[in-house]
Formats: C-alpha cells, structure tokens, sequence
C-alpha cells in the first residue's frame, strides 16, 4: 500500500467516525428533548386513605400510575390516613385545586360534604372524575367504580345460601357516609330473605379493624343467636373474622365478606370466612385515568363505568379467572 492510498484511508475512516460522532450527539439531544417534554396533562388523585386498609387502596394506586405512564400524564397520589377522615380529604382538595392541575380523580369520603369543594373545582376549570364512592354533584364528569348495590345484592344471596334463609344476621359496615357503604347497605337489606326480622344491627367502624373487631365482639355476645355476620368492606369483615377467633365462633358462626387481603384469603383457607363478594380496584384506578384523559381530549366516555364485582368461596378460591382479581402485586413499600 503506497503512502497516497494509506492517506486516503485514514480519511475515510477519519470522515466515518465524524458521522458517526454527529449521528449520535443528534440522537442524545432528540431523546433529552423528548424527557424534557412536559407531561400532556397533570391530574390530582386524592382517595379515601393511603393506608387504611393497605391492599384495597394500593392496588388502586397502582391502576393510577400504570395508566398515568401508558398515557402520558403526571398524577400525584393522596388521601386522609384514614377513610373516616372528611375534613382533611376537604383540604386536600383544596391544595389539588390550588395546584390547578387539568383533572382531579376523587375517591370522595362523604357523599354530601364533599360536595361545596367539588363544585369549587369544577368552576375553576378543573375536571372532576369520582371513583370508588360518588358524590352527590352532578357537576362531576364519570364515575368508575362497582355497583355496589349488586354487591350487596350479592352479599344477601351468600347469606341466603350459607344458613338457608334461617337465622340472625349482624352487619359491620365501614363509614355511614360513603357510596360504597349506603349502596351495599341497601343491596343487602332490600335483599335478603325476611331482612327486617333477621338483620339484628348495623354499626360502622369508620375503617378501623380494631374498633370492627371490637364492635363485632359485642355484638356477637349480645346476640347469641346470630349465625352469620356480614362485613361492607376490608376492614369491617378482618374486624369480624378476628372476632370470630377470639371467640373461638369460628366453626359456629358463617361470615361473608366483601373485599380480600392476603390475611382475608389465609382467613377463608383455615375456615373463618365462607364467602367473598371482591372487586376490581386495579382496574378502577387504571380506568379512572383512562377516562380521565379521555374526556380531557373531547371524547366521551360513560358517565358510569362499572367496573364489576365477583363472589368467591373456598371451592373457587384458586381458579384461574380469580387469580389476577385475588393476587394483585402489591409492593411492599
């Protein structure tokens, strides 16, 4: 190879590697613009607790952020510590607001106290969506969530089936003031057999297992003759369950829950609880965002989408159509 042909290699190669060079400093600035890039809308999610009860809210949590980064949006998570919480979920609506984000996603606490705040939000410009538990506002764009006066429907034929339509039935509902709990409060006493004369009380624990437990304890003592108790939701039916055990009524006593936790479904294993009536909370955060976004871009969507809810005994417990709805991942942090 003489000298010329040598030069007019390392050009080549020199001319190569240049291209190369500029190929990649274009490529890193277009992949910085594009993180750069503001997110296409910012929306505010405040449910009805962060950490009471652990699973239910989490799993709806993680519905939210799954959508949130398929669709391109921002959404900061909140809630009061506990569901029974109303005046600090009203001030978190007012920091939402004073955020002015695009959207807010409420999970409300109270059906009617909520309602001065949302009409706040909506007049400021900000769309509403509600999920989980409504409130009485028409100004709200959706709903997502379960019908809930089906489930407790739904409640009311497990307890017809598990004591024959014979028998007392105690109920533990979790807060008197939300959707979720005055729906399936109806569903269940407008449908179980002889209700007025079987259902021996109703109290509510405002989402804390240990007043549920401690509230169904009493009850149970007080009515000897109850043969099945019935819980609204996760913390009210663990409260029983843990009743049921203290007492040692667990072989005596039937209970049907609604919801299902890792503890609840060990529960149902060893035989303190006989029946589930469980949602779907992943699909309800995932879906709250979608619909969300949705009607951001102008299109429509239902003004209720039901996300639907299913019952589940000892004998379905591990069939594959429940495994997603009974074993969502749930992180540990």
């Amino acid at each position: 190879m003489n000298k010329r042909h040598y030069i007019a290699i390392l050009l080549t190669l020199a001319v190569c590697f240049a291209a190369l060079l500029l190929f990649y400093r274009i490529e890193k600035s277009s992949i910085n613009n594009k993180e750069q890039e503001p997110p296409l809308y910012r929306i505010q999610v405040i449910l009805k607790a962060k950490a009471n009860p652990p699973d239910f809210w989490r799993i709806v949590e993680q519905g939210v952020m799954v959508a949130a980064q398929e669709y391109g949006a921002v959404c900061e998570v909140t809630g009061p510590t506990s569901e029974d919480d109303i005046d600090r979920q009203i001030e978190q609506m007012k920091e939402a607001i004073a955020k002015q984000p695009d959207a807010i996603v409420l999970a409300a606490t109270d059906y009617e106290r909520l309602v001065p705040i949302c009409e706040r939000a909506v007049k400021e410009g900000i769309l509403l969506v509600t999920v989980d538990s409504d409130v009485n506002y028409t100004g709200r764009k959706c709903f997502v969530g379960t019908d809930n006066y089906q489930l407790g429907k739904s409640l009311a034929e497990q307890v017809d089936l598990l004591t024959e339509k014979k028998g007392k039935v105690g109920v533990v509902g979790h807060v008197a003031t939300v959707t979720t709990a005055i729906d399936r409060e109806r569903g269940l006493t407008e449908n179980l057999t002889d209700a007025d004369s079987r259902i021996t009380d109703v109290v509510y624990c405002n989402g804390l297992v240990e007043t549920a437990r401690k509230q169904a304890i009493s009850m149970l003592q007080n009515n000897p003759y109850i043969v099945c108790m019935v819980g609204l939701n996760e913390t009210s039916a663990m409260g029983i369950a843990y009743a049921l055990e203290q007492l040692k009524l667990e072989k005596d006593v039937k209970l049907v829950a609604c919801d299902c936790s890792e503890k609840q479904i060990q529960m149902m294993e060893r035989g303190t609880i006989q029946a589930f009536v469980i949602q779907n909370p992943f699909n309800m955060g995932y879906v709250s965002i979608k619909s969300t976004i949705e009607l951001l871009q102008g299109k429509n969507v239902p003004a209720n989408y039901n996300t639907q809810s299913v019952v589940v005994t000892k004998d379905t417990l591990y069939k594959n159509e429940n495994q997603k709805l009974l074993f969502p991942f749930v992180d540990d942090q």
